[in-house]
């Protein structure tokens, strides 16, 4: 393998990985000698014992955890899965193993933890399963949903597996954790869709995500819908509806549901992540509005 070919190589590694690899992974791809040459040849850095990145890119929360044994955990483990959150994570969040030792690093929180050999994904986070359980445990139910629903979305983990597991739990957190997954649907379309859809139901309507609804002249996908009370409610941010064409089609569509009778909300991104007590009251006061409407 030629120098190119070794620097391909390990920069798909890398690129696979999480933006680090171990040794043995190393020698795996471009042997003893090739990784000899990179070393030479600053094509990577030595972060930890036996661990190595590119000697350019900062940290990355797992290159963080790996340094101490660690492996992401929480809303750490759900972004490096690749799944959109509602909020970031403040901190980089991991755990050791028991037999571990256990320390304060500046910039990550950890924790120890025992984990079954099925729960550990590519040495790096917790599994996709163990990754909802463990948000579905300890994060606000907004939050918590969001991270059930990229799973599903992205098909990560089965309906079944989910309850089943959720229903093995202790039951210190049983009934939190089977909350967060009967409410979870892999039908939503992004993290502020799935926070509205909890606030909608705190609020006391029963809404489905990404519902079609026929008008006389056309068919439109709504974000979330209360059939029943003909309520549609629509997550408005300006990455979406923003430009004189977006402001024009937001316009028919809406005009359009509600001359078929619908009562149509619009619930800017703020409201529903940073301000849940106004967005209570409004869904509050249409929530009490008869389940029985006629189209007008």
């Amino acid at each position: 393998m030629d120098r190119s070919a070794e620097i391909s190589a390990v920069a798909a590694l890398l690129n696979r990985s999480g933006g680090y690899a171990d040794r043995r992974s190393l020698v795996t791809v471009i042997g003893r000698h090739g990784l000899d040459r990179v070393l030479g040849a600053g094509v990577l850095r030595r972060v930890a014992r036996g661990l190595y990145a590119s000697p350019h890119s900062a940290a990355s929360p797992a290159q963080l955890a790996a340094r101490h044994s660690a492996v992401l955990t929480g809303l750490s483990a759900a972004k490096h899965l690749g799944w959109e959150l509602l909020r970031e994570p403040p901190i980089v969040e991991a755990a050791v193993r028991h037999h571990r030792p256990l320390r304060w690093v500046k910039g990550i929180r950890l924790r120890r933890r025992t984990f079954r050999e099925n729960e550990i994904h590519e040495d790096i986070c917790t599994a996709p399963l163990r990754t909802v359980l463990d948000c579905a445990a300890t994060l606000p139910m907004d939050e918590a949903v969001s991270v059930a629903d990229s799973a599903l979305r992205h098909g990560d983990v089965d309906p079944d597996d989910l309850r089943t597991a959720a229903l093995s739990l202790s039951s210190r957190i049983r009934r939190r954790v089977i909350r967060v997954v009967e409410f979870a649907s892999g039908a939503a379309a992004n993290p502020f869709e799935s926070a509205l859809r909890v606030r909608s139901a705190d609020a006391g309507l029963t809404v489905r995500p990404q519902t079609r609804i026929t008008t006389g002249s056309a068919t439109y996908r709504v974000d979330l819908a209360d059939v029943g009370r003909r309520v549609v409610i629509e997550g408005d941010s300006f990455t979406f509806h923003a430009g004189p064409e977006a402001f024009r089609r937001d316009c028919v569509r809406y005009s359009e549901l509600v001359a078929a009778g619908w009562t149509v909300l619009r619930m800017p991104y703020r409201h529903v992540c940073d301000e849940p007590a106004w967005c209570l009251r409004v869904l509050g006061a249409v929530a009490t509005l008869p389940t029985t409407r006629a189209p007008r």
